[in-house]
């Protein structure tokens, strides 16, 4: 299971890992339970028929060169306008969580805590429901749903990849314990974080590379040589984010009307588990697996 891996990465290089993946380890717990009830098999579901219609998180659809038009943003926007209010529905929920005392510690404290996390079952069900079927009703894939995110909040409006992970980190002490400094914890949430987006922007990256390099005109060929930089540029630097130096001047053109629209619809607290689908983990799952 994916999160056998990441406890074991936050256990191996500091508990301020752990305090990263609690917020990820929640969907990713209840998503890969064997025994899903009714609202975690609609999840499902719903995903398969995104798999079927616009294939899987780590292939664009056929003929998509990575500049995304006017029309598409329009989609992606309505989207994320689809799924606020199931958004604000799980930050609600979470925020209670917070509020709960966890300073006491010990085997009980933590049986409590997780116990509480059964709340946030039902609104992260009802967050992916809703996220998977108005990707559906847009025409928009998994992979595709990545990218524009991934380019949206982290390479164009500099939003950290690593938010929600102070949150979850504050709802962990007294439960996780652990003697990282605040400082190193920081940093290793950070690291974490900017390393899951490499790990599933890059293969879209150098999908889109090998497209534009078969292209018949010069502007097909100069993005295929930007992409192709681009990738070089994160395989030497596992934390830098894709267009860290700025999103091409066309591409700025074409996202600048959906600012405000994008800004409204980013919620920090979520962040972590926008983009969880059960064919996002499929490796690392498969890789926990291998370690049994």
């Amino acid at each position: 299971m994916a999160i056998n891996r990441k406890l074991k990465l936050g256990c191996g290089a500091g508990c301020g890992v752990v305090l990263l993946a609690f917020l990820i380890l929640l969907g990713g717990f209840i998503y890969f339970t064997k025994d899903m009830g009714r609202q975690y098999r609609a999840v499902k579901e719903l995903e398969e028929q995104l798999a079927v219609a616009g294939g899987p998180s780590d292939s664009l659809p056929e003929g998509y060169l990575g500049l995304p038009t006017a029309a598409r943003l329009e989609d992606f926007a309505a989207v994320r306008q689809r799924t606020q209010e199931w958004r604000a529905k799980v930050d609600t929920t979470f925020v209670q969580l917070l509020a709960q005392d966890t300073k006491e510690g010990g085997l009980a404290e933590t049986l409590r805590v997780l116990r509480a996390t059964r709340d946030l079952a039902p609104v992260f069900a009802g967050f992916w429901t809703g996220r998977n079927q108005a990707l559906l009703d847009r025409d928009m894939g998994m992979a595709e749903y990545i990218y524009l995110y991934n380019l949206a909040y982290f390479s164009w409006l500099g939003k950290d990849p690593a938010d929600g992970a102070e949150d979850a980190a504050r709802f962990m002490e007294g439960v996780g314990g652990g003697d990282t400094s605040p400082r190193d914890a920081e940093l290793e949430r950070r690291a974490w974080a900017h390393e899951e987006v490499q790990r599933l922007m890059l293969p879209l990256l150098q999908q889109l590379a090998r497209r534009a390099q078969e292209g018949a005109n010069p502007q097909e060929l100069m993005w295929a040589e930007a992409l192709r930089a681009e990738v070089r540029a994160l395989q030497d630097d596992p934390e830098r984010l894709p267009f860290a130096g700025g999103l091409p001047a066309e591409m700025v053109e074409v996202f600048a009307p959906f600012r405000e629209a994008l800004l409204a619809t980013y919620d920090p607290m979520v962040n972590p588990v926008e983009l969880i689908f059960e064919d996002t983990w499929k490796e690392e799952g498969a890789e926990a697996g291998e370690s049994h």
